[in-house]
């Protein structure tokens, strides 16, 4: 998927980002937010802690409720739009 077709998933979810903008994310020039983060596992249909997977985080245990509740948000989501 090309970077024009990717922002064109986001911009459906409601995220507006430019292709130079995910080139920035991309290279890691630029920081996302945990709602830009929701939006970005959606438009891949992933869940956001697949981002983390084989990552060592120092997270503390309110960051990891967090991530949590995240997920569940956006799985039910995705399941309110299956139905």
């Amino acid at each position: 998927m090309t970077q024009e077709q990717f922002a064109a998933r986001c911009s459906k979810l409601g995220l507006e980002l430019s292709r130079v903008t995910l080139s920035k994310i991309e290279s890691q020039l630029r920081c996302i937010t945990d709602t830009e983060l929701l939006a970005l596992a959606e438009a891949l249909n992933v869940s956001p802690g697949a981002f983390f997977r084989g990552v060592k985080l120092k997270t503390s245990p309110s960051q990891r409720r967090k991530l949590r509740a995240l997920e569940k948000k956006l799985l039910a989501r995705r399941k309110r739009r299956q139905l």
